[in-house]
């Protein structure tokens, strides 16, 4: 499902220099956003170059960290940084506009109150 996500991000033709991905699991969209060069060589996939990644669960919050140190790309595709986070996908921890770009992969539908989610979602990005 992660790749199919970032290749929906692939088919547009901008760059989306900071991003957060909500509900990241154990950092599936990161690996797939590092597997690619950003248009013009910048970056990951849609010019990503400040990867935010942020879970409700510590346990899985601490495996994305785990495989994001593993993986050799992700220092060469994020020269700002990967940044996870433990976070409460109805309140994120950011101040509004702080993302170009929010994903979040199978992970909306465990949220308690999805509009208030959603509403979060807006003010970040």
């Amino acid at each position: 499902m992660a790749r199919r996500l970032v290749d929906r991000i692939e088919d547009i033709q901008r760059e989306f220099p900071t991003m957060l991905d909500v509900g990241c699991h154990r950092g599936h969209v990161l690996a797939q956003v590092a597997s690619q060069e950003g248009l013009g060589g910048k970056g990951g996939v849609g010019g990503v170059t400040t990867l935010v990644q942020g879970d409700p669960s510590p346990a899985a919050a601490a495996a994305a960290q785990a495989a994001t140190a593993a993986d050799p790309r992700a220092a060469l595709r994020f020269p700002g940084g990967v940044h996870t986070v433990v976070l409460d996908e109805e309140a994120l921890p950011f101040r509004d506009g702080s993302f170009d770009l929010v994903t979040s992969s199978l992970s909306l539908h465990w949220v308690n109150d999805l509009p208030r989610a959603l509403a979060e979602v807006k003010h970040v990005s």
